[in-house]
Formats: structure tokens, sequence, C-alpha cells
């Protein structure tokens, strides 16, 4: 631009394409046909000492808990992964 012209106003969300990233999101569950709820299927708290020893019976009391695998919203479970 030449000098006696002024710069035209840049806003910050256009600088950064804002509208274009969050645009962009999307749920990964959407892919599947399935809409993600906004809720916590199971929690576990523990002092984690070992991770070797501590998390393979974690995953494996979780994977055999269908209650804790059931979506309390619309009923479907989360199936185990192959």
């Amino acid at each position: 631009m030449a000098k006696d012209k002024p710069y035209p106003p840049q806003y910050y969300n256009d600088y950064l394409h804002l509208k274009k990233i969050l645009d962009s999101q999307h749920l990964k569950s959407d892919e599947f046909g399935a809409h993600a709820h906004d809720e916590m299927l199971h929690e576990v708290t523990l002092y984690l000492e070992n991770i070797v020893t501590q998390l393979p019976p974690l995953f494996e009391a979780y994977w055999d808990n269908t209650d804790a695998r059931t979506c309390r919203s619309c009923g479907s479970i989360q199936q185990p992964p192959n």
C-alpha cells in the first residue's frame, strides 16, 4: 500500500481465521452416525504407582461391566475395541 493510504482495520479473529478453524471442527462420533452426549461413562480414581501392573485390571473390570459402559442418556453401550 502507498504511504498516504491507511491500512484497513485488522481484527484479531479475522487475522487468525478463527471462523474457518471453528467451522472445521466436528465430533468424531458424528462420523459414525452416533451423537456424543456430554456425559462421563465411568471414572476411577487411584494413586498410580505402576502403570504396567495397575491399569490392565482396571481396563478388564471396565470392559466386563456393562453398566459402566452404558450411556444413561440413550442406553447405548460402548463396545470393546477390536
